[in-house]
């Protein structure tokens, strides 16, 4: 399995090499050079899977069988404990509110965001990449709120990383009290964990971090990595959920 960027203009990649890259080098995003459709056969396999069992066949579909970095064992860690820190044993939870509409819920996570599903999984798989190779990454991260909070709490204290996080100060955006204190509280707890608030807007701060990443020479020294969602694994964890509301319906509501 490789993964290329949708501009066309850099080399293939691996699994590890898509995830630790964030961005391609030519600045597009990363995806699968190819995805397979999913079998009914393999829909039925998946119908008494957990959350995370499931997303572990998800993900395993996008690594190949002989990565060396990522193994089935490697993986099932690594999903196992992303998820260790949810508020619900099932993750995601499907509740109905009457017989024809059922809500999955998202907001389980450490942040109560739903960007805490792919990147929980994220932050584990880049330590675990990271330690394997015996290297370290600086993620830089723009956020208008929710995002900046969630790979805070996905990363805080994890091994070979240190997070830098811009954030538009309350009066120059949207962002909540609430939000901001989910930064701040942590940036002071996690010695892993930076936090740099801007006067200006999330798209006024999206320029130099754009800059950063864009400056080859730059990046590869300093070892920036990113965690938005361009990283190709917050996309594929953010899949999962659908599948697993869809096969959680009742029979009869099913296809």
């Amino acid at each position: 399995m490789k993964f290329v960027s949708v501009l066309g203009g850099a080399e293939p990649a691996s699994f590890s090499e898509a995830v630790l890259n964030g961005w391609a080098p030519d600045g597009g995003m990363y995806w699968p050079a190819a995805v397979e459709p999913v079998s009914p056969r393999t829909l039925s396999a998946w119908e008494s899977l957990s959350y995370p069992r499931l997303c572990e066949e998800v993900l395993k579909r996008f690594i190949a069988a002989d990565d060396p970095d990522v193994t089935p064992l490697d993986l099932a860690g690594i999903v196992s404990a992303a998820f260790s820190s949810f508020g619900d044993a099932e993750v995601v939870s499907l509740r109905p509110l009457s017989d024809e509409l059922h809500v999955a819920e998202l907001w389980h996570g450490p942040t109560l965001a739903f960007k805490d599903l792919g990147m929980s999984v994220l932050g584990r798989t880049l330590s675990h990449l990271l330690r394997r190779r015996r290297q370290r990454l600086t993620l830089l991260v723009g956020t208008s709120g929710d995002t900046g909070s969630s790979a805070m709490e996905a990363v805080r204290g994890l091994e070979g990383i240190e997070i830098l996080v811009l954030y538009p100060l309350q009066g120059c955006s949207s962002i909540s009290p609430v939000q901001e204190l989910q930064m701040t509280s942590v940036a002071r707890a996690a010695s892993n964990v930076h936090l740099i608030g801007v006067e200006g807007s999330s798209d006024d701060l999206d320029v130099p971090l754009e800059r950063a990443f864009r400056d080859a020479a730059f990046k590869r020294a300093h070892r920036l990595g990113s965690v938005n969602s361009v990283n190709v694994v917050r996309l594929l964890v953010q899949v999962v959920h659908y599948f697993y509301a869809y096969l959680r319906l009742p029979e009869g509501d099913l296809r």
